[in-house]
């Protein structure tokens, strides 16, 4: 992206409407909303299990930080449940912001 072009943050929930969806399931998803939104978008990921009971696992978050480099760009997570938080900012924390 050039830098004086806008950029659109998309903050994205998984898709719930199925439960139990495979890591390739959500990852088609969340491909398609990169893809089909350009270059310009940013996508924050929303980690709310229990909202959504879709959680978004690290194993997913890499793979979208390789395929999508610098569109992912940060993560919320409102699981709360400490232990996944400090897993995501270990993990994480040089690719992402991460917000709780």
């Amino acid at each position: 992206m050039p830098p004086n072009a806008a950029a659109s943050v998309s903050w994205s929930l998984p898709p719930f409407y199925f439960k139990e969806v495979a890591e390739a399931g959500l990852f088609d998803s969340y491909a398609r909303l990169i893809e089909r939104s350009g270059d310009a978008v940013r996508v924050y990921l929303y980690h709310f299990p229990g909202m959504s009971a879709v959680p978004i696992g690290l194993g997913l978050i890499e793979r979208l930080l390789t395929a999508y480099p610098g569109q992912i760009i940060g993560l919320k997570d409102s699981s709360g449940d400490f232990e996944n938080t400090k897993g995501h900012h270990k993990t994480l924390s040089d690719a992402i912001g991460l917000h709780r």
